[in-house]
């Protein structure tokens, strides 16, 4: 079963099960609900009970089974002739709560449910007895009905769940805006303190340190998002290099000390089409399950390789294609995995850790995402020997986007007339500490109203850089009502919310520059400099 069903897709398969269950039970209702009149040569014969597709037996009143159908034989065996309890593995004594029991007790149907192990695997079970009476209308046995209900289980638990994580995405997605206005401050305060510091400073350091952990917190949210489906994929060229490395000083302190973290990067290997976020999700999720097989310690190495897949590799059943691709292996020296277990790792919510440490869904949305990024991926592990997951992607012969020196130098200055608007007095102050020392003339506004007062009191402004989501009116309104007095004013929007959040404004799908919250301030002056020198004839955002 995919671990990337939708919802609309998961009630559907939800209502196909209902239809099918429902066909069943007409067929049998009429024999666990009416207390059928049958003689002794029908519950021998029982032709009509091989036809209903669910598992069929008939016991004495001593518990004897007289009858199994075909279907009920290939769940347990044929035990005719033996006493239920005997054949079913329960020892001298009658099963607690036997249905078939109660059921004569009661005099009426009686039903139950039961998980069995088969091939190390639940299977859920319904079971239902009722009453078989001769023409006297004395009871002279039981007929129990026993119903495989594992699909419809699994596909209750895959809902349930996906209903815990719409809930986590609502969560996501309303606290992203507030949790991206101070990852803000933090990432913009400490690059502007960088850039005011002395390489030698003894401070450095750990205003570097503040900034990695902001970009770390930044990534966190992205990838909240993205695992909650609030946040669309962003593809981009990207260089799996790059990100190893950066997330490498993370590793070392998520891993712990007893752990060694070995990069093997190979530097001619080639970019790949990606969301860096995806790249981001998938590393997270390996190296999580490595720590927790590694539990006395041990190495994990994550290695890029430059490979040319051939079509040995496309015949060996991996779903490769041949070409040039770039291979992401990372391995553990931990405790392994069984077969049984390696079969199923990608079963979404299957696990082998504690409830309370593993929701099932690494490893199968790592496998979601490299299928989505026309990827393939093969595991090998046995018990003792550790496990090496290696993700093989398609090369794209283009380089990954650069800033230019004159970018990272952050030399993107000038003077025009700047109007930032935004509810949180926390970002306008950080957007002019930013834009001022640039030379830029910088008005800032709360709301939508006191900006429109502003704009007409300055006679207009070159460029309005304005939050899109915000109390009295949202950022698209504001850009009409001011363009509508001043003509050739260029507009940047910025947001801290979800995709989800913002695609009903029709920002994004317009093409009109949108910069992500938390702010970063090369990119934000960058952004704002190729923006006001656009030329007025292409002033459509």
């Amino acid at each position: 079963m995919s671990g990337n069903l939708s919802y609309d897709e998961l009630a559907q398969r939800v209502r196909e099960l209902e239809k099918r269950i429902n066909r069943q039970r007409s067929v049998y209702d009429a024999l666990q609900l009416a207390d059928v009149v049958v003689n002794e040569d029908m519950i021998k014969t029982g032709g009509i009970l091989d036809a209903m597709g669910v598992g069929v037996s008939i016991l004495d009143t001593d518990l004897t089974i007289l009858y199994q159908n075909s279907i009920h034989q290939m769940m347990f065996d044929n035990h005719t002739g033996e006493q239920c309890y005997l054949a079913f593995g329960n020892g001298k004594h009658i099963c607690d709560a036997c249905p078939v029991i109660r059921s004569f007790e009661a005099g009426r149907a009686f039903n139950s449910n039961k998980v069995i192990i088969i091939d190390e695997k639940p299977v859920y079970l319904e079971i239902t007895a009722s009453l078989l009476r001769n023409a006297r209308g004395d009871i002279i046995a039981g007929i129990e009905v026993v119903r495989d209900i594992t699909e419809s289980k699994q596909l209750e638990n895959l809902y349930i769940q996906s209903q815990k994580m719409e809930t986590l995405g609502l969560l996501a997605g309303g606290i992203a805006h507030d949790f991206n206005n101070l990852l803000s401050l933090i990432l913009g305060y400490s690059q502007l303190l960088l850039r005011k510091m002395p390489p030698t400073s003894m401070f450095r350091k750990d205003l570097e340190a503040i900034s990695e952990a902001g970009k770390s917190a930044a990534d966190l949210t992205s990838q909240l998002l993205a695992f909650s489906r609030k946040r669309t994929s962003e593809m981009d060229v990207v260089n799996l290099n790059g990100i190893v490395a950066r997330l490498g000083k993370l590793f070392n302190r998520l891993l712990g000390e007893d752990i060694k973290l070995d990069l093997q990067l190979d530097k001619n290997a080639g970019n790949i089409w990606a969301d860096s976020v995806q790249i981001w999700q998938i590393l997270m999720n390996l190296a999580l399950n490595a720590r927790d097989a590694m539990p006395n310690g041990g190495c994990l190495t994550i290695k890029t390789e430059s490979i040319e897949l051939g079509e040995e590799h496309v015949r060996s059943g991996q779903a490769m294609r041949p070409g040039p691709h770039v291979a992401l292996a990372v391995a553990d020296s931990g405790v392994g995995m069984s077969r049984q277990v390696l079969d199923r790792i990608f079963e979404p919510f299957y696990t082998t850790k504690e409830p309370s440490k593993g929701t099932g869904l690494g490893l199968s949305t790592v496998n979601g995402i490299v299928k989505q990024l026309k990827g393939s991926l093969c595991v090998d592990s046995a018990p003792g020997r550790g496990t090496m997951f290696t993700l093989y992607f398609p090369v794209v012969n283009r380089a990954a986007p650069e800033l230019s020196a004159k970018q990272k130098s952050e030399v993107c200055g000038g003077t025009e007339r700047i109007l930032v608007v935004d509810d949180s007095f926390a970002i306008l102050t950080l957007v002019r500490d930013i834009l001022t020392p640039l030379g830029y003339k910088v008005f800032t506004a709360s709301n939508s109203k006191d900006a429109l007062l502003l704009a007409e009191k300055e006679g207009g402004v070159d460029l309005l850089l304005t939050d899109v989501v915000m109390p009295g009116g949202n950022g698209l309104e504001l850009a009409r009502g001011i363009r509508n007095k001043f003509k050739g004013i260029r507009v940047v929007y910025m947001t801290g919310h979800s995709d989800e959040n913002i695609e009903r404004y029709g920002i994004p799908a317009s093409g009109a520059v949108l910069l992500r919250k938390p702010l970063d301030p090369v990119l934000l002056t960058s952004t704002l400099r190729q923006v006001l020198e656009r030329p007025a004839f292409n002033l459509s955002n």
